[in-house]
């Protein structure tokens, strides 16, 4: 029988009660007893892959039960007893199971700084607003405060610059407007000013003596076949 340690990561898919669908990787740290297993390095993936596929299923039904994600870890002693069930199938004897890290991916991460920003918004008063503008300006003051003469001269310049450009940009688009409708406009009063004469069919005369012809096969005056 040998005892043996096995550092597991897995990443797993779960649907946080907060923050929706998240992808995070589970790490952490077991110590198994097997009687027909040395301890090597084979021994130790296979374990590793029990341990994955148990630890996946388990955290999604932890979190599927109303469990954040940030809870997850505190859940170690939960999440091992099915994972310790799973390995028992093997004849594998879980002795110790720990979780020590739950960090998700880069773009849930990105969803979850998103939602706290969106409830920390939702939450915040009139009063949280004021102080929140009071310590930005304080901030850019106590910038400008800090800067040498020269570099509010730059910094000062660079915004009338991107504000110059800016109004540049608009009156680009007001002037491209007012072009388009004068086209627009012209178009219209040129279209009105043409007038297309009605089709008049020519007229038909008798080759014999000239006179109009109708819709017979003969000449109604001369009666020469037409």
């Amino acid at each position: 029988m040998a005892d043996f340690k096995v550092n597991f990561e897995q990443m797993v898919s779960v649907f946080d009660p907060v923050y929706s669908s998240l992808r995070l990787n589970v790490t952490g740290e077991a110590e198994v007893s097997c009687a027909d297993r040395s301890g090597e390095e084979n021994d130790v993936r296979f374990v590793n892959t029990l341990i994955g596929t148990a630890l996946m299923s388990e955290c999604v039904r932890v979190v599927d039960a109303g469990t954040s994600f940030k809870d997850l870890a505190s859940k170690s002693d939960v999440i091992g007893q099915a994972v310790g069930a799973a390995l028992a199938v093997k004849d594998i004897t879980l002795k110790s199971f720990k979780i020590t890290g739950v960090v998700p991916d880069a773009l849930s991460q990105q969803g979850i700084e998103l939602r706290d920003k969106m409830n920390a918004a939702k939450t915040m008063t009139a009063v949280d607003y004021a102080k929140k503008i009071e310590e930005a300006q304080k901030a850019a003051q106590a910038k400008l405060d800090s800067m040498t003469p020269e570099e509010r001269l730059r910094v000062k310049e660079e915004a009338q610059k991107a504000i110059d450009s800016k109004a540049a940009e608009m009156q680009r688009m007001v002037e491209q407007a007012r072009a388009i409708q004068a086209g627009a406009a012209a178009g219209a009063a040129a279209g009105a000013a043409v007038r297309v004469p009605a089709f008049a069919p020519a007229k038909k005369f008798c080759p014999n003596c000239g006179a109009p012809r109708g819709n017979g096969k003969f000449c109604s005056k001369c009666g020469k076949p037409l």
